[in-house]
This record gives C-alpha cells, sequence and structure tokens, in this order.
C-alpha cells in the first residue's frame, strides 16, 4: 500500500510537470495572425515578383526598391508593377535608407516627396537601417515618421531595426522589423523580450521578422520561432548575401500555404504621434490634447544666427549684412539681439565688415508661438554684397498644449545642445560665397 501510494505520488508529480510546461508554452506568445509581406529588391521583370503575383491578396504589402531609394526618374518597369500590384490588392510601399538616421534629414524627406512623385501608386514607405540607441535618433525617427503621416495620413511606415526596440520608438512607426537575419543565428540568438511593447500580444501585427539563407531543411524551424514569438509578418528565404532579396525562393508555394494556414494579419495604422520632449517634429502636423485651466499656450523658440563670409577666392568683404524676418500669423520675434547687431522692427543688420573666411558674431533671436499658428515658415531674407537678397529658414512650431493644433514647417533640434545647420543660400549666395547658420538652442520654454 506504502509502495503505490509513492507511484501514484511520483506520477502525479511527473504529471504536474508536463501540465506545467504546457501551460507555460500555451500562456507564452503564440501568433494568431500572419501574413508574409516582401522586400523585393529584384526587377520587376524578374521571378520574385512573379511569384508575389501567384499569391495574390495573400501578401498584403511588398517593398520596391528601384535604386537604394527611388531613383533619379521614374522607370515604367516599376510603374507596371506598381499597377499589377493594386490589382491583385498587394499595396506595394518604398524603400528608404537613413543609414541609423545619420544621413541628413533633408535628404530622407526629399526622397519621401520623390517616391510619391515618381510612383504615385506607393501606399507608404519603409525606413532602413533606424536605430533608438539615443535620443537624437529617435527624435529624427519622430519627425520623418509625422512628416509622411502628416502628408499622406493612410500611409503605412515600417522601420527596420532588425532587433528589439525600445518602448519609446513605438508611436513613430506602424509596423517594426524587430529580427533580420541568417538562419543559423537567428534560430540560435534571437530571443522573445520579456516585457514591454514587443512582448504585448495584442502588438503581434505590428512586429515583422525577415530571415534568409534559410534552405528547405530549415525553414519549418524558422517559422516555427517566428509563430512562437508573437510575429505577424514574416519573411522566410533561402536566399543569401549579399543582397539576399533579389531572388525567388525555392520553397515559396510551401511558405504561402503554411503562413495562410492561419489568418491574415491586419495592416496597422499607428497614425500621428506627439514628438517626444526635447525634439521639435519637422514639417509634420501632429494632433495635440486639449489644454487643462492652468496649460500654456504659448512657447519660446530660441536660435542662433552667424552669416559667414566664404568667398575667399574671390576676396570679397561684405558690409552692412542685413537679416530681416518674414513671420506668419500667430508668430512674433521677441527679442533679437548680438555684438555689432542693430535690431528694429523685424529685421537686423550686421555693423561690422566681414571680410573674406570671416564670420559674424552670433544674433541671437527668439520667437514667440501662440495656438492661433497653424501653418507657415519663419523666413529669413538676407541682403548682402551689391544688396542682392537670398531667403532661407523655416522655424516654427505651435505650443504642444494647443487644441487640435499643428505643428508646421518645424526644424528638427536635438536634445544634448546647439545644432549646426549649415544652409546654402541659391546658387547666387554660392557665388558670392555668404551662408548663413542657423543653430537652433532647442530650449522650447512653456509660458
Amino acid at each position: 500500500m506504502i509502495k503505490k501510494t509513492l507511484y501514484a505520488a511520483k506520477y502525479l508529480f511527473l504529471l504536474s510537470i508536463i501540465v506545467c510546461q504546457f501551460l507555460s508554452q500555451t500562456a507564452s506568445a503564440v501568433v494568431t495572425r500572419q501574413s508574409i509581406a516582401v522586400p523585393a529588391y529584384e526587377y520587376p521583370t524578374l521571378p520574385l515578383w512573379d511569384d508575389i503575383e501567384s499569391a495574390g491578396s495573400q501578401i498584403p504589402f511588398v517593398v520596391a526598391n528601384p535604386n537604394s531609394g527611388p531613383g533619379a526618374s521614374t522607370n515604367p518597369d516599376y510603374t507596371a508593377q506598381i499597377n499589377r500590384n493594386t490589382a491583385n490588392s498587394t499595396r506595394t510601399i518604398g524603400y528608404l535608407d537613413t543609414n541609423y538616421q545619420s544621413r541628413p534629414i533633408a535628404d530622407v524627406i526629399a526622397d519621401v516627396d520623390l517616391w510619391r512623385a515618381l510612383y504615385p501608386g506607393i501606399t507608404g514607405l519603409m525606413l532602413d537601417r533606424i536605430d533608438d540607441a539615443t535620443s537624437a535618433q529617435t527624435c529624427y525617427l519622430s519627425a520623418v515618421y509625422n512628416y509622411i503621416k502628416a502628408t499622406k495620413p493612410n500611409d503605412l511606415v515600417v522601420d527596420n531595426y532588425g532587433t528589439h526596440i525600445a518602448n519609446e520608438a513605438e508611436p513613430y512607426g506602424d509596423i517594426f522589423i524587430t529580427g533580420e537575419g541568417d538562419a543559423t543565428t537567428y534560430l540560435s540568438t534571437w530571443t522573445q523580450p520579456g516585457s514591454g511593447f514587443e512582448a504585448d500580444s495584442a502588438n503581434q501585427n505590428r512586429l515583422m521578422h525577415i530571415v534568409y539563407d534559410a534552405d528547405a531543411a530549415t525553414y519549418p524551424s524558422v517559422l516555427a520561432k517566428m509563430r512562437a514569438s508573437d510575429i505577424g509578418w514574416v519573411y522566410i528565404t533561402d536566399d543569401v548575401l549579399p543582397n539576399p532579396y533579389d531572388g525567388a525562393v525555392s520553397y515559396w508555394n510551401t511558405e504561402v500555404s503554411d503562413v495562410a494556414t492561419l489568418p491574415p494579419s491586419l495592416i496597422p495604422n499607428r497614425g500621428p504621434s506627439n514628438v517626444p520632449t526635447g525634439c521639435i517634429d519637422l514639417q509634420s502636423a501632429v494632433s495635440q490634447n486639449a489644454p487643462g485651466p492652468n496649460t500654456p499656450t504659448s512657447s519660446l523658440l530660441n536660435a542662433n544666427l552667424t552669416i559667414d563670409n566664404d568667398a575667399a577666392a574671390e576676396q570679397i568683404a561684405y558690409s552692412s549684412s542685413r537679416v530681416a524676418f518674414t513671420l506668419p500669423a500667430g508668430v512674433t520675434l521677441a527679442s533679437a539681439s548680438g555684438t555689432s547687431w542693430t535690431c528694429a522692427g523685424n529685421s537686423c543688420t550686421y555693423a561690422a565688415n566681414l571680410a573674406p573666411g570671416v564670420s559674424s558674431t552670433a544674433l541671437a533671436a527668439q520667437f514667440t508661438t501662440d495656438c492661433s499658428f497653424t501653418s507657415g515658415s519663419i523666413d529669413y531674407s538676407i541682403t548682402g554684397f551689391n544688396n542682392q537678397v537670398f531667403d532661407t529658414g523655416s522655424l516654427a512650431v505651435q505650443p504642444p498644449a494647443c487644441p487640435n493644433g499643428t505643428m508646421a514647417n518645424a526644424t528638427l533640434a536635438e536634445t544634448g545642445g546647439p545644432l549646426s545647420l549649415p544652409i546654402a543660400i541659391g546658387a547666387g549666395m554660392l557665388a558670392l560665397g555668404m551662408i548663413i547658420k542657423i543653430l537652433p538652442v532647442l530650449k522650447r520654454n512653456n509660458k
């Protein structure tokens, strides 16, 4: 009797272990919806695109990449392919490289506009090589994201981190690529985080993994890991470096049918987001919450301006250089001063001569913005040699507490200290050698 009781206890103990393991597995993140999205970095007339077309609406979106971006002119083959994708209910989004947010942000914004001008059929952008290691990188991402959403609210934005993201990045993308690499590395090193945005099963349709160099024998393990990790968007290929996204997948039909055993993922639309603390957004329209009774509804924006005489080759000297501010409604020049600068109204004159290779002292300008500001820019007109006038500028921001407000034509500013933004003032200015530098100090003080 004692022996039987011991055996029974032993079996109950083993059974409890099995049950606990089962419950822990079922309680872990297991995806419930899944779809394939393809980074199609192959010319449209080649086989990868044929496979995409054969799958039709089972591929909700693809990433097109004519020339590490949109290229310089419209390619009719890409236009035709985008049109075929649309007819198949497959959205096409364009590829943009940020080089870990080190590319000039103006270049990235220009590529957003160029993609849309050359290929009106695209419905979103993928931002490649994204990182969130610094607050400045998050500011950069928020600026690009909000520009895309402000100008086309329904465009899809995919951020390719290739690894885990911080929770602070979540507002600045619809879908995040949090795993990208070869199959061997992916299976051995990628781990699901235990908490945060990525671990929340409600966010499965906002997470994507891409794995290459996965042969037919390895493919099932990769897909199983993606499903166990709650990844709603997947792409697995046996293509290899240096470009693992420019060839057809040997087991494509199997992958399509396997993924289709789950209901399809839904394409998310995060919408415009508030700008991180300490950042000024770039050319975006960001909805704000209604202010409380004691919430400030005006902001101060500081900027330091200097004029450089780079005309050393021509040996041209400048005198009485003048900076005039043209301000949109809702923005006023609160103060402007600096050594050798004389200011009156909305203009300032630099009294000292600017010899070749010499820079002016800084003109410290402070602008007040109130809730009546909705759009427009602060424009700087610089009168230089022979009274030629050159225009530049664009710096405006609505107070963050304004009800249903927007932020328009604002300059990205860093969170650590002054950010030097040299701006070339047109071909005539380049010939004469005068350059104005705008240094946003980024003290957006509420008052």
